[in-house]
């Protein structure tokens, strides 16, 4: 399996880039961008918890080296349709939505590959490795490790998005000093560990919201890193 570079995966020059952009990009809660904005192509931080997580009918997909879309595989040539690009190694991405919630909504979100790979600590080719091709799931302990942690997302806000609920994010940290900076500075709260458990919510009032939602599994809605 043919290898891809993640800008994210240098830890710490990738946290200097968050721990700038955290002062320079503006924050919206979740119900402020996705009920109230129009559109204007921007990039917003958004600061919630991860509730769910969807992979469709599996966690990755065959990709474009070029504009990482899906490519489809036609009579032994690995094609993409989107730009025409013509494959010769097999590279693997993530594919995965997360509903993420705060005081105010849930939104749905797509994950870059570079932030899944943020998110899960591991390579998809790692991860595929560890299982085979035949299991289309993410290993258990990886979903029960994911749900539950509090991250920031910086979303594009664009009117495709808001008209269908679904909402891209092109970066993701989950660094603790990071969101401690972000929720004092933002929200105004005494810096302690998001990510340590808390006391669960009975009221899981977000379900609503995405209980009929139909998923399609599809690599279009994927987002270029």
């Amino acid at each position: 399996m043919a290898s891809h570079q993640h800008w994210g995966n240098d830890k710490e020059l990738d946290d200097v880039y968050h721990l700038f952009a955290l002062k320079e990009a503006e924050y919206r809660s979740i119900k402020t961008l996705t009920e109230y904005m129009k559109e204007d192509g921007k990039k917003y931080w958004v600061y919630g918890k991860i509730v769910r997580l969807e992979t469709g009918n599996q966690f990755w997909y065959l990709s474009c080296l070029w504009c990482a879309r899906e490519v489809e595989v036609v009579n032994g040539q690995k094609i993409c349709f989107h730009c025409g690009y013509n494959m010769r190694d097999n590279i693997y991405r993530y594919k995965l939505e997360v509903i993420v919630v705060d005081d105010t909504g849930s939104m749905k979100l797509t994950l870059s590959d570079g932030a899944s790979t943020r998110l899960i600590g591991q390579e998809t080719e790692d991860v595929i490795a560890l299982q085979g091709f035949s299991v289309k799931r993410l290993p258990n302990y990886i979903e029960e490790e994911i749900v539950g942690r509090h991250a920031l997302f910086e979303v594009i806000n664009t009117e495709q998005n808001s008209v269908l609920r679904r909402y891209n994010a092109s970066k993701l940290n989950v660094d603790v000093d990071v969101l401690d900076e972000f929720r004092h500075k933002y929200l105004h709260e005494e810096v302690v560990d998001a990510n340590q458990p808390q006391e669960e919510e009975e009221d899981e009032w977000w379900e609503d919201d995405w209980e009929e939602e139909v998923e399609e599994g599809s690599g279009e809605s994927c987002v270029e890193d």
